[in-house]
């Protein structure tokens, strides 16, 4: 159900703290007619959402090393060196 989105374009934005991000943006062709439109979004016009694929797949490599082995081994080593027993006064 739903409908395709079409590439409406890219847009370079830069953050606050300089970074700068390519993002991709998509729109639907026509919500008017779609059963899903009021659960789908809430706007007046046609749905446009914003992809970042860098920061996506960067997510998902994070995603992935932790997952690993070496990943798995870190993350239960972490628990003891990180949050400790000892009292600071």
């Amino acid at each position: 159900m739903g409908q395709h989105m079409l590439n409406a374009g890219t847009i370079i934005k830069k953050t606050k703290t300089g970074f700068t991000q390519t993002i991709t943006k998509y729109s639907a062709a026509n919500c008017s007619n779609c059963p899903l439109n009021s659960s789908c979004h809430k706007s007046k016009t046609n749905r446009v959402i914003e992809i970042n694929h860098t920061l996506n797949a960067l997510k998902k490599e994070a995603e992935e090393k932790l997952q690993n082995e070496m990943g798995i081994y870190h993350r239960k080593k972490r628990g003891a060196g990180c949050e400790g027993t000892e009292k600071v006064i």
